[in-house]
């Protein structure tokens, strides 16, 4: 298993293109997780990506408070907005 948060993070990206929301949560927890290589190797985007990935694999699996919760980071004004607009859509920021 590949311990690169980008290749989680775009896996996950596919996965929830194909509603495959359960291997897409686990990507993107594990792209999490690597929070060294985050920090140390690439922009903070990144990460707001795997957490609005993360918000809206829950959100597929009708687990919408803890989607609001994972995705809440990514709602901030430091994220891409057509990712914003995309989390406001599923209802996942405020």
């Amino acid at each position: 298993m590949s311990h690169d948060p980008l290749l989680r993070v775009m896996r996950a990206g596919r996965e929830i293109d194909a509603q495959a929301f359960g291997p897409a949560e686990r990507d993107a927890r594990a792209a999490l997780r690597e929070k060294q290589l985050l920090a140390g190797y690439f922009k903070p985007g990144l990460a707001l990506r795997g957490h609005a990935l993360l918000g809206l694999a829950l959100e597929g699996q009708g687990r919408l408070d803890e989607a609001r919760e994972a995705a809440h980071p990514a709602c901030g004004p430091s994220s891409v907005s057509q990712v914003v607009r995309i989390l406001r859509a599923q209802g996942l920021c405020d």
